[in-house]
């Protein structure tokens, strides 16, 4: 039983402000088919609960907090960082990654389908891809009137 540090706590309080957490365990116990993790939060003034009575957002948030929170210079990948999460929550989600990013020096790579996760990246961070005959192409949303989009093999 392991319990979240005040970094990783703070990261899901600013994207979930209207959940205060006193603190957030996770329970890892193990099972015949492996280890299997448990989170359980305690709300400020609240009983503690558990993963199992989590909103789905809430819990993507929790395990998203207590997987990347602490990384110092490493590269993330989140595939479709909006699933589960009401537009407002995604657009506080993507901003605390950027500060995180800042701040940890990590390189955080989201794939979305999410026009609030697009319009809160800068557009010199976006790039769209784009499936059509010939494959994908790679869109830059800058300078597109300028040049050729470039082609992307798709693996």
């Amino acid at each position: 039983m392991r319990p979240l540090n005040a970094s990783q706590i703070q990261f899901a309080k600013n994207v979930l402000p209207s959940l205060r957490y006193s603190d957030v365990v996770d329970l890892n116990r193990l099972t015949r088919r492996g280890k299997r993790q448990l989170l359980f939060a305690t709300q400020e003034d609240g009983p503690r609960y558990s993963e199992l009575h989590m909103a789905a957002g809430e819990l993507s948030v929790l395990r998203l907090s207590l997987e990347i929170a602490q990384l110092r210079a490493a590269l993330v990948l989140i595939d479709e960082v909006e699933t589960g999460l009401h537009p407002w929550v995604q657009k506080l989600l993507m901003l605390q990654l950027q500060q995180l990013a800042l701040r940890n020096n990590l390189q955080i790579i989201v794939t979305s389908h999410s026009p609030v996760v697009l319009n809160s990246v800068p557009a010199r961070g976006s790039i769209f891809l784009k499936r059509g005959d010939g494959g994908v192409t790679m869109l830059h949303p800058q300078g597109l009137g300028h040049r050729q989009p470039e082609p992307v093999a798709v693996v």
